[in-house]
């Protein structure tokens, strides 16, 4: 995105349009990529970005980001020997809101899933409490 600088187009419009951006992707054949190098914005903006973005990317391969709304957790990447942590953490996370009715937890954008982070979903859902219901997408 470093053309944004280069062209002298306001920084707050790109994001604002960024923001906004999502219903382009709602019947999945429009595609786009957004790399803000970090040369180029201040951090602030870098990470506004990464966090609204319509459609999540990461930084490189291997790599797992979990996003959080109520009910739901939402993992991207991978969930391997290196990112077992963080897989079991924010599943934990999503189980532990003990918001009753049912909780989702969506594995849909998972490149990869090792055995290990999968017998962890299975323990950690098999011991919640609080929900009629864990849906694993």
């Amino acid at each position: 995105m470093a053309w944004v600088r280069d062209m002298g187009v306001d920084t707050g419009a790109v994001m604002r349009r960024e923001k906004t951006a999502g219903g382009l992707f709602a019947a999945r054949r429009y595609a786009e990529i957004c790399s803000y190098d970090r040369r180029s914005f201040p951090p602030a903006v870098v990470e506004e970005m990464r966090a609204s973005h319509p459609v999540a990317l990461l930084e490189r391969p291997g790599e797992l980001e979990a996003w959080h709304s109520a009910g739901e957790v939402h993992l991207i990447g991978d969930g391997d020997l290196l990112t077992r942590p963080h897989f079991r953490d924010a599943v934990r996370a999503a189980l532990a809101a003990g918001a009753g009715g049912w909780v989702l937890v969506d594995l849909s954008r998972l490149c990869f899933v090792s055995a290990g982070c999968a017998g962890d979903l299975l323990r950690l859902i098999a011991q919640a409490d609080g929900y009629d219901r864990v849906v694993v997408r």
